[in-house]
Parts: C-alpha cells; structure tokens; sequence
C-alpha cells in the first residue's frame, strides 16, 4: 500500500513538471517511479512464482527505469532516443514472455496477428517519413510492439495487463507522432499519463496469481 501511494504521489508530481515545464522537477520524479514500482514488485511479489518469473518482472522494471532514463535526454541528442528504444525493446520482448509464462492453453488467434501486423505496418509509413538508422529502429520496435499485443491479447489471466498493454502501446505511438510527424499539445501529459497508468496495470497484473 504505501509504495502505491508513494507511485501515485510520484505520478502527479511528474504530471505536474510536464505540465508548468519544470525541468528539475521532472528530472527527479520520472526515474523515481520505476524505482518506486521496483519496490514494490519486491514487497508484493508472491513466493509461489519461480524464480524466472521472479527475475524477468524485476527485469522489466530495470529496462523501464534505463528506457525512461535516456529518453529524457533526447532533447541532446538523438543518440539516446535510439538506446532508449533499446531498453523499452527489451522491456517489450520480457513482456511478451512474461504475458505467456506458464499458459498451458494458449488460444492462438491468427487474424487477430495479422490485423496487428498491418495495423503496425500501417502506422509506421504514417511516422516515419525517411528511412535512417533511426526509422529502422523504429520499425523493428513496432513489431516487438504488435508481439507484445498479440501475447496481451491471448492471455488468459485477468484483464489489467490487456487494458494496460493497450495504454502501453497508445503512449508509445504518441512519441512516435511528436517526434516523426507533427508536434502534440502537452504531449509529455499525455505520453506519461497512459505510461504511469499503463505500468501499474501490466505489472500489478503480473503480480497476479
């Protein structure tokens, strides 16, 4: 409990500083969330997961918080947009695991993967408009992303890793629309608004038995 209102609190305040602009004070609380919510993943994890299960959730916290960290350096140079897509891949491809771990029945839905294909297709030639190093990066990341989905979407176990995985994916195209198309009005409100909802819901799902 007090870890989630430490979470929340942390959240607000970040919404706060991309709200008035206030550059240090997004500086402090951004990283902090995810080391807040690796805490709690410590706190609330159940002993009956195995030791895998364990060390991949905890994983996925790392990449975020490594993800978020280089992300907010972007604004110097694009070099850390690219290792940040790095950690956030990272971070996609443990989640597609995560989603499936220990799924004795999985309910492969095959026209679902292909919607998600060309839907992630579809939207990457809407981004991006000139193939570089980074627009390839961005492609290989949008796949990852339609996985990720896919995996979401054919767990069994509980709704809240879904609806999170949907956020997740919306925050995601918001970068990708301000940085590659047109600029958004308060983007940073937005992008962290579904991000801050979207990591409590997947990870608190997770911790789910």
């Amino acid at each position: 409990m007090i870890t989630i209102i430490l979470y929340l609190t942390v959240a607000f305040l970040e919404l706060i500083s991309e709200i008035f602009y206030i550059v240090p004070l997004h500086m402090i609380t951004k990283p902090l969330l995810m080391i807040i919510m690796y805490f709690h993943v410590i706190n609330n994890i159940h002993p009956s997961f195995n030791n895998e299960y364990r060390r991949l959730i905890k994983m996925s916290v790392i990449f975020s918080f490594f993800g978020d960290i280089f992300l907010m350096f972007v604004r110097f140079h694009d070099a850390f947009f690219m290792i940040g897509i790095l950690f956030f891949l990272m971070l996609q491809l443990t989640y597609s695991y995560l989603y499936t771990f220990n799924e004795d029945r999985l309910m492969h839905k095959w026209k679902i993967l292909l919607f998600l294909f060309l839907a992630g297709t579809a939207f990457y030639y809407f981004v991006i408009n000139d193939i570089d190093e980074i627009a390839v990066a961005v492609g290989v990341y949008v796949m990852v992303l339609v996985c990720m989905m896919y995996c979401a979407i054919i767990r069994r176990k509980g709704e809240s890793v879904l609806i999170g995985s949907i956020l997740f994916l919306l925050s995601d195209s918001l970068i990708a629309i301000n940085k590659f198309k047109y600029k958004i009005p308060y983007n940073g409100v937005w992008i962290m608004s579904l991000y801050i909802i979207a990591q409590y819901l997947i990870i608190n799902g997770l911790l789910k038995i």
